[in-house]
């Protein structure tokens, strides 16, 4: 997935299809926690990084 580190709509939309698609027996909530560490660590600022994890967001 290292390839796919660039934030666009586009990106966030798919990465939970792509988790499912390596994960297929996750659960949803393992998904959605999956996509949101993948999603904060594709973020180019470190600030930015440890913002995000503090709010503690639900999804992406």
């Amino acid at each position: 997935m290292e390839d796919l580190v660039y934030l666009d709509r586009g990106f966030v939309k798919i990465l939970p299809e792509y988790l499912l698609q390596t994960y297929p027996t996750a659960q949803e909530d393992m998904v959605s926690l999956l996509a949101r560490d993948c999603f904060v660590d594709a973020l180019q600022d470190s600030h930015l990084q440890i913002y995000v994890k503090q709010a503690h967001p639900k999804n992406v």
